[in-house]
C-alpha cells in the first residue's frame, strides 16, 4: 500500500531454488524491513526491485531502490545501532535507526551476510546471502 499511494512501481524477480533454511519470521521481518527502507527512500514514481535467485551453495535476495543513495563515508555505518542516514528528518519521522542493525543480526544468525552497493541510478542495492537449505542442515526450508 505505501509503494501504491507514492506511484511506486514493485519489480519482483525470484529465481526457481532459492531456498534457504531459518527461522521464516526472522527471515522475513528483515526482507520487510529492507523493502520498507527502500519504499520510504525511492523517490515518486521510480521502481523498487526485489530478487532473489541462487549462486552455488548460496541464496541472495535483494533489495534496489532508486533513492537519493548512501554516502560512501556512510556505508560502513549502515548496520550499527541507532545511525540514521539524515539525523533530523529520522527524529521527525520517528525512526529509530534500529532497521537495519536488526537485519544485520537476523542474516549474521543464520550464517550470512549482506552487503551495500550503489546502483547506477543513484540510489541502493541490499544483498542478502544465505546458505542453501541443503548446506545449512537441520530445520525445514524457507522459501526466499
Amino acid at each position: 500500500a505505501p509503494a501504491q499511494a507514492r506511484g511506486l512501481t514493485l519489480h519482483t524477480d525470484a529465481q526457481p531454488g532459492a531456498v534457504t533454511a531459518g527461522d521464516r519470521v526472522s527471515l522475513r521481518r528483515a526482507l520487510v524491513n529492507l523493502v520498507a527502507n527502500a519504499v520510504r527512500l525511492a523517490p515518486e514514481g521510480s521502481t523498487v526491485a526485489i530478487g532473489a535467485g541462487r549462486s552455488q551453495q548460496q541464496v541472495w535476495m535483494a533489495v534496489a531502490d532508486e533513492g537519493p543513495g548512501i554516502a560512501p563515508e556512510d556505508r560502513p555505518l549502515v548496520f550499527q545501532r541507532f545511525w540514521r542516514g539524515n539525523q533530523a528528518s529520522a527524529r521527525e519521522e520517528g525512526r529509530s535507526g534500529l532497521g537495519l542493525a536488526i537485519v544485520d543480526q537476523v542474516v549474521h544468525e543464520h550464517r550470512g551476510s549482506i552487503d551495500l552497493q550503489p546502483t547506477a541510478a543513484g540510489g541502493s542495492v541490499f544483498t542478502v546471502w544465505l546458505p542453501v537449505a541443503s548446506a545449512v542442515g537441520g530445520g525445514g526450508p524457507v522459501p526466499s
